[in-house]
């Protein structure tokens, strides 16, 4: 069967999206392995992920440090390479922009398919931490390498367009969906059991606790709405500021810090939400760019969302009718929206009804189907028939 290689600048803890991905080409025909970067030289070398191949590279690298990080990058990539060319690969699927220069020599080295894979806008990203000559190049070496790809995936349709207009042969867009979450009644029941009192609202946010996520009006708003309790969920520089905030608004009883969640636990607590949140800023051009994993568990359990009135997210929500549009950083509008949520069944209960309309056009199943079709016009799969002897 034909050979993907994926290209992966972080150890694979697991990486969501990587995983599914990785794991649908295995189910569609394809053999898959994923070369990745273990920076603190603590995970397993290799490992095998229900049939996907994990192999990491152990390169001792620094985090949130520039200049030290460049030569580390740089023997990262020699490590790709070298192990590359001694093994069969018919198609090289980079993550993010971090591994597309690699990516591009070993396709040429092995005569592989191209694929690159625009989980953001990696210049966008980079640019909080690193030198601004190195963003202004990587936004003039970006299109030259997307128009190397023989095809791109992205994660929404903003990213796409930038893909497009940088000439690539060919986009499809795979979004980070999740397929509808089983009842799990007894879990949901357990939470809410252990969070709130009597008919409270529970809104819930898990992920990173940093600064342009809305997080710091999200308080304030549910200290301003009777009968609601905040869940948060994760870990970030902006904890501390987000407890001492709830004290000062006499909110300590109404928000609930989780501290850091177990990946495979997140759907019991989307389960248990009445409400899952995603009022990211516009302070971050990827807030605008992408869509969070949070929309599509919303939808995924059948929740209402509250979001910001940026980028695709809105227009996802404007369009679907799963939730309510907010300025981010309007603590009224926020509070208003909760109430609404908390007082009027009948917009709860539309609202939840249309995320449950909205599972199979934003599920996972669909979206393999995507990636499978794109592969499969450029490297159709070979499935092996089942030994019957």
């Amino acid at each position: 069967m034909p050979s993907v290689s994926m290209f992966l600048a972080n150890p694979f803890k697991p990486d969501l999206r990587v995983e599914k991905e990785a794991l649908s080409l295995h189910q569609g025909g394809y053999e898959v392995g994923i070369l990745s970067w273990d920076r603190e030289c603590r995970f397993p070398e290799e490992e095998t992920v229900d049939g996907v191949k994990v192999t990491r590279i152990r390169v001792a690298a620094p985090y949130g440090r520039f200049l030290p990080l460049v030569p580390r990058f740089l023997l990262f990539y020699l490590s790709l390479v070298l192990k590359s060319i001694r093994v069969k690969i018919d198609a090289v699927h980079c993550h993010d922009m971090d591994t597309l220069l690699p990516g591009v020599l070993v396709s040429r080295l092995k005569r592989a398919v191209l694929v690159y894979d625009m989980h953001e806008s990696y210049p966008d990203f980079i640019s909080t931490f690193a030198p601004r000559a190195l963003v202004w190049l990587l936004r003039l070496v970006e299109p030259i390498l997307i128009r190397r790809a023989d095809l791109v995936i992205a994660t929404s349709s903003m990213i796409a367009d930038i893909a497009t207009r940088a000439g690539a042969a060919k986009v499809i867009v795979v979004m980070n969906c999740f397929d509808p979450l089983p009842p799990l009644v007894d879990e949901a029941r357990e939470i809410r059991r252990s969070l709130l009192r009597g008919d409270e609202l529970l809104i819930v946010y898990i992920g990173g606790l940093f600064a342009g996520r809305g997080l710091e009006e999200v308080v304030q708003a549910v200290s301003m709405v009777d009968g609601a309790k905040l869940f948060v969920g994760g870990y970030g520089p902006l904890e501390g500021d987000l407890r001492s905030l709830a004290g000062r608004l006499g909110a300590g009883d109404k928000v609930v810090f989780g501290g850091e969640i177990d990946p495979a636990d997140v759907p019991r607590y989307d389960a248990a939400a009445d409400v899952l949140l995603a009022t990211y800023k516009a302070t971050d051009p990827n807030n605008v760019l992408t869509i969070p994993n949070k929309l599509f568990e919303s939808i995924a359990a059948g929740k209402p969302i509250i979001v910001s009135n940026i980028g695709e997210k809105s227009r996802l929500v404007s369009t679907e009718g799963n939730g309510i549009v907010v300025d981010p950083s309007d603590v009224a509008a926020i509070a208003e929206a909760i109430r609404t949520l908390k007082g009027d069944r009948r917009v709860y209960d539309a609202m939840a009804s249309a995320a449950k309309g909205s599972q199979e056009r934003y599920s996972w199943a669909r979206m393999a189907a995507i990636l499978n079709e794109g592969y499969a016009a450029l490297l159709p799969a070979r499935r092996v028939p089942p030994d019957l002897s």
